[in-house]
């Protein structure tokens, strides 16, 4: 079973593309399964079903500046849910995988960057620093699974 990648956003939110643009960039790599998903979060369950190691992408709004990435191992305890976590649908990223916590429904490694967003206006472009942070997290998570 390959690494699963979630690119989790919005296309018309500037930097809130910044999962979907994480698993645009590592599907076509050897060993990576990366789906794009647009939804609420409980649905991300969905996704990683079948999958043993899964990474999930998302942007978030904590204050930081622009591009800083941030990386929780959701598998070793809550992931915080009062960062900023940006999302089009409610509930959101963090409530989505602790209620699969709950459920019991975690895969058996789940690791999930956020990357801090800069301009999340509607019909904004992704910002030259979260650019650069979706290709430091891409290498990132091929380096992890080498």
């Amino acid at each position: 079973m390959p690494l699963l990648v979630i690119g989790v956003g919005n296309d018309f939110r500037g930097d809130d593309a910044a999962g979907l643009l994480a698993a645009r960039r590592l599907r076509a790599c050897r060993g990576v399964r990366a789906v794009e998903h647009t939804k609420d979060g409980l649905s991300l369950m969905e996704h990683w079903r079948p999958a043993d190691h899964v990474f999930v992408v998302d942007a978030l709004s904590s204050g930081h500046a622009p591009g800083t990435i941030f990386r929780f191992e959701a598998t070793e305890g809550p992931i915080p849910g009062d960062v900023g976590w940006i999302s089009s649908h409610s509930p959101g990223v963090a409530e989505g995988i602790e209620t699969a916590r709950v459920l019991g429904r975690l895969p058996a490694s789940l690791t999930v960057y956020g990357i801090e967003a800069g301009c999340v206006d509607p019909g904004g472009r992704v910002t030259a620093a979260v650019t650069a942070a979706i290709e430091e997290v891409a290498l990132a998570i091929l380096d992890e699974t080498a």
